[in-house]
């Protein structure tokens, strides 16, 4: 199935400007999640984007609690973790110095386990057991009987349920998007899949907003995944791939009204190469100073699973320097470019520095062990809210 895919994205990156990369056969990893289209593309029309300057964009206000009011701001494990260590502790952040002894009668964990309470300073409490029973469901409460050390009760009860196994997954999504353009109803079936109205986007993000989802970036997932540190409640990240010039104009405006972070992974043949549908490396420097990370799709978008492995060490250890030299700042995320990729690219995404990957297999849920396999998901240009919705846990 990921071989239409693979063919739905060649057809997206001819019809935005880019050169057209080989069509691969599918990624040695069979995608979980829901099935891929089933329909044939056609011919893919050019979408004709007007000019626009270089964006000039404030850098974004880093991002503060979401509301003001006493409450946890960030946890260990969330809501839903399946794949706990065994020996890591729960561990609560709050918004406020607290009164220690008022928290810790509030804290209760059923099913019941001795555990040992342990402050870090005024605003981070350590739950930590001898060890989590493999595969019981616990659920570790906070009642609002907890009070801040000013005497504010916390605004609400707090509850995480989750699990120790390792092979559980945690329930942190990444969002992936590609161009945001308003498309003719008559557009093939390949730009309907791989991209999205300004309009969804601005809703789909309002949406975020509304429920209290938190967006991320990768430093604070891996410390999720590697070294259990403590996140914000409902967690995602959000994800573009091949720099569209539309990214600037469409989504970052709207990306900063609601204070969230992005991650944006370029392919840096399309800057050097001024193709028009993308963004050059002045507006990659723009959004990068508004505060989003840019990670590497790549020199030329080519399928890395059928590159030899020369090439494939080109497409991602160059794409890495390149990116360095023109923004001065590491780079240390990598998309790899359809999905593609087998044991060979995973090992060099490893080798050439990368500190995570991350794929197009369908999935809202991360394995902890999985750095360089990290699933995404997208919903296509006609998805509804309640379609979008589904995807988030």
């Amino acid at each position: 199935m990921l071989n239409l895919i693979l063919a739905l994205l060649v057809g997206l990156a001819t019809a935005c400007g880019g050169p057209a990369a080989t069509v691969a056969p599918s990624p040695t990893v069979t995608p979980a999640g829901p099935p891929t289209p089933t329909a044939t593309p056609t011919t893919v029309p050019t979408v004709t984007i007007p000019p626009s300057p270089t964006p000039t964009v404030p850098p974004t206000p880093t991002p503060g609690p979401r509301d003001d009011v006493p409450a946890v701001s960030a946890s260990f494990p969330v809501n839903g973790d399946a794949g706990v260590p065994a020996d890591a502790p729960a561990v609560l952040v709050f918004n406020r110095p607290m009164d220690r002894a008022s928290v810790e009668t509030a804290v209760a964990i059923a099913p019941s386990i001795p555990v040992t309470l342990t402050w870090a300073g005024d605003q981070r409490l350590l739950i930590a057991p001898d060890a989590w029973r493999a595969e019981t469901t616990y659920t570790l409460t906070l009642t609002n009987a907890a009070r801040t050390a000013a005497g504010e009760p916390l605004a609400r009860p707090f509850a995480v349920r989750f699990k120790a196994n390792p092979d559980g997954e945690v329930p942190i999504p990444i969002l992936m998007y590609h161009a945001l353009v308003d498309l003719d109803p008559d557009a093939s079936e390949s730009l309907r899949e791989w991209s999205n109205s300004p309009a969804s986007f601005a809703a789909q993000m309002d949406y975020l907003d509304r429920e209290g989802y938190n967006p991320i970036d990768f430093a604070a997932l891996l410390g999720y995944l590697e070294r259990s540190e403590p996140v914000p409640p409902k967690a995602l990240l959000i994800t573009f791939d091949d720099g569209h010039r539309t990214f600037p104009t469409e989504a970052l405006p709207v990306l900063q009204q609601h204070q969230f972070k992005a991650t944006q992974f370029v392919v840096t043949d399309y800057p050097e190469g001024h193709y028009g549908a993308y963004m050059d490396w002045d507006a990659i420097r723009a959004v990068q100073a508004a505060g989003v990370d840019i990670g590497s799709h790549s020199l030329s978008h080519a399928a890395l699973n059928r590159a030899t492995p020369e090439d494939a060490r080109r497409e991602i250890c160059d794409s890495k320097a390149l990116i360095q030299e023109r923004l001065g700042e590491d780079v240390t995320v990598f998309s790899y470019p359809f999905g593609a990729f087998n044991d060979t690219t995973v090992d060099l995404v490893a080798t050439c520095g990368y500190l995570a990957a991350v794929t197009i297999n369908p999935s809202p849920r991360q394995a902890r062990g999985e750095i360089y396999l990290l699933n995404r998901v997208h919903t296509s240009y006609d998805a509804t809210i309640e379609e979008f919705a589904r995807w988030l846990p």
